[in-house]
């Protein structure tokens, strides 16, 4: 028997609508799995970057064919098929869910598919980018089995900050949650990650110079990404030293109820046990790893060096304590010395990068590439350095 298409859809419209941004390293798969499993949540698995989708979409596609075209992504998102066949997502390690971590979940696309047409042929009277978002949104909590009725709010991982305003003219946005971290862990997160793949003979974005200045240059322009909306920052610190508490209070936010399964990651209703970059098995909040978020050593950097950014990059436009920092002469010279010399992590990656690069032509590339974002870093910091001084 088929469902209540017109019913459900109207249900589903009237609901608050809640976008998920963050910034670099700061748990976002993290707290959407917390949510995965509620009833009162209507979402889907992971982020999507539904800006792009949209833009990508052929102009002569029918609305028939449309819902083939969102399994995939148009054929060419594994992760976005991932959703309907999670082993696909090896990099999340959506192939290694539940309590024995050898299970994982799949929506059959044949039933997405009726049931997205169903719901986009009562809803004539929407506009296109919302009609085709809510149907689909209907038709992945249907054909996964969810109680469309129970839903209380959508709530939708866009990801990045730089969408937001660009996704808000396609769809009407209600809040936003944006998850952060502390500026100094989250860059020295990045670090270790890139530095991860790299030794797993993956290539990372850039050097970790670049990595380091692209990061801070994104924390810094943050506001100018986030519309008028109302906000919640969901700090990943405050998630794992407090669990419980924060959960309510987005509970609160988000006008849902609070529920035990809340404090447990899970990915279509298995509990997932963290990414594969992670080296370990993770499973929902800790207190013990938001203690390890403010005092780890930040492993083959030094905390030094990251405590040394963060005060002169990163405290003085994002209100950080301000006992980090002095303003007197010897201090403010010997910051500027310190700035000049190469940092632990940028001869680190220098040195993996040359490892794997030939012939010289390659070599030389590596070697003018990482002088670059030396010489990025050093002029950027000096100019902030300077605005200390002013």
């Amino acid at each position: 028997m088929s469902p209540n298409y017109l019913e459900l859809y109207r249900h589903v419209e009237d609901l608050p609508l809640i976008a998920q941004v963050t910034q670099s390293r700061a748990g976002s798969d993290l707290f959407h799995s917390l949510l995965d499993s509620h009833p009162e949540v209507l979402q889907q698995p992971g982020s999507f970057d539904y800006v792009a989708f949209w833009k990508a979409i052929p102009n002569s596609i029918s609305t028939r064919l449309l819902g083939r075209y969102l399994t995939c992504a148009g054929e060419t998102d594994k992760l976005q098929l991932a959703k309907f066949e999670s082993s696909l997502n090896t990099s999340e390690r959506w192939h290694q869910l539940g309590i024995t971590r050898n299970q994982s979940f799949s929506v059959d696309i044949d039933k997405f598919e009726e049931h997205f047409q169903g719901f986009m042929e009562h809803a004539l009277d929407e506009p296109l980018s919302r009609r085709l978002f809510l149907a689909y949104h209907c038709a992945y909590a249907v054909a996964s089995g969810m109680n469309l009725s129970e839903c209380k709010v959508i709530f939708f991982h866009l990801h990045t900050p730089e969408q937001l305003s660009e996704f808000c003219k396609l769809i009407s946005v209600d809040s936003v949650i944006l998850n952060r971290r502390h500026p100094a862990s989250g860059v020295a997160s990045q670090i270790d990650h890139d530095i991860r793949k790299l030794e797993q003979g993956e290539r990372a974005a850039g050097t970790l110079a670049g990595t380091y200045f692209l990061k801070r240059e994104s924390a810094l322009s943050l506001g100018s990404h986030l519309t008028n909306l109302p906000l919640r920052c969901v700090w990943l610190e405050n998630l794992h030293e407090r669990p419980e508490l924060e959960m309510r209070d987005i509970a609160a936010f988000l006008g849902i109820s609070f529920l035990p399964l809340m404090m447990e990651s899970t990915w279509g209703g298995l509990l997932w046990w963290g990414d594969a970059q992670s080296g370990q098995d993770l499973q929902g909040v800790s207190p013990a790893r938001g203690m390890r978020l403010r005092t780890e050593s930040f492993g083959i950097h030094t905390a030094g060096e990251i405590a040394i950014y963060e005060r002169l990059c990163v405290q003085k436009k994002l209100g950080l304590p301000p006992e980090l920092f002095t303003q007197n002469r010897r201090s403010w010279l010997a910051y500027f010395l310190v700035n000049l010399s190469p940092t632990t992590y940028e001869k680190r990656i220098l040195q993996l990068e040359l490892r794997s690069a030939r012939p010289f032509t390659a070599l030389l590339k590596v070697c003018l590439k990482s002088f670059f974002f030396y010489l990025k870093r050093v002029s950027n910091e000096s100019r902030v350095l300077m605005g200390f001084r002013s």
